[in-house]
């Protein structure tokens, strides 16, 4: 294996978490932050694979350790993660990096809303065997499947914000909660919560998108520029 930090450094699927570690210096330190986060890299197996390998490759598990060595460590970092083994592991491993670098870290444990949406797995898997996910969640958007094999787009975004802002706003200042999920749910909150255009980048391993609240709007760090964003409609009412 490569040296870690040579990967950290050049790695291509290390791109956009490069550019959230840049970013971070853009929040100010007094204040709470919450970030969506991908799982660390995982092993790869075709959609027709009956015995899917899903776990976390020994290199994913090892940057993922990177990956909290580089976070501001005067904040202190709360980690919650998808019940999915790969998300427990990449949060295990950023606890242990912040950690050595003698920041204060807690693993609050599973979030089920970072897992659960409600949508039919068989459908979901065999819509992937036919169009990329970006177009999934595309369709999905627009109404196109029924509403008793999946949820409405709107309606998980709104729980989503539901359980993970509120926890976020509660929070005393300087408090850093990194909420760990997986592609599907990290572009679907990027949409549905900031009307930001679907990327046909998607959002790669160990990538996502931080977030502050201010009185009327929220910064968010997208792909490594700072952004406003108007609060949705069911936050305001």
């Amino acid at each position: 294996m490569k040296k870690l930090e040579e990967i950290w450094n050049s790695a291509e699927w290390l791109e956009q978490a490069r550019l959230l570690i840049a970013g971070f210096e853009y929040f100010p330190l007094d204040l709470s932050l919450g970030l969506i986060l991908r799982h660390s890299q995982r092993n790869e197996p075709s959609l027709w694979d009956k015995n899917q390998n899903m776990e976390l490759t020994e290199e994913g598990r090892e940057i993922a350790r990177i990956f909290g060595t580089k976070l501001p460590e005067k904040k202190r970092l709360i980690l919650f993660h998808s019940g999915v083994n790969r998300c427990r592991d990449t949060a295990e491993k950023i606890h242990e990096g912040f950690t050595e670098i003698g920041g204060k870290s807690e693993i609050k444990g599973e979030c089920s809303i970072l897992r659960g949406i409600g949508l039919d797995p068989k459908i979901f898997i065999e819509e992937l065997k036919k169009y990329s996910l970006i177009n999934v969640i595309e369709k999905w958007i627009n109404g196109l499947y029924p509403e008793d094999k999946w949820p409405s787009f709107q309606s998980y975004c709104k729980r989503a914000s539901n359980i993970l802002w509120s926890f976020v706003e509660k929070q005393k200042k300087n408090l850093f909660t990194i909420f760990v999920t997986h592609d599907l749910h990290a572009i679907i909150l990027r949409y549905g919560w900031f009307g930001f255009p679907l990327d046909m980048r998607g959002i790669n391993y160990l990538g996502g998108f931080a977030f502050i609240f201010n009185r009327d709007s929220l910064k968010v760090l997208d792909y490594g520029e700072v952004k406003t964003a108007k609060y949705p409609y069911y936050r305001t009412q």
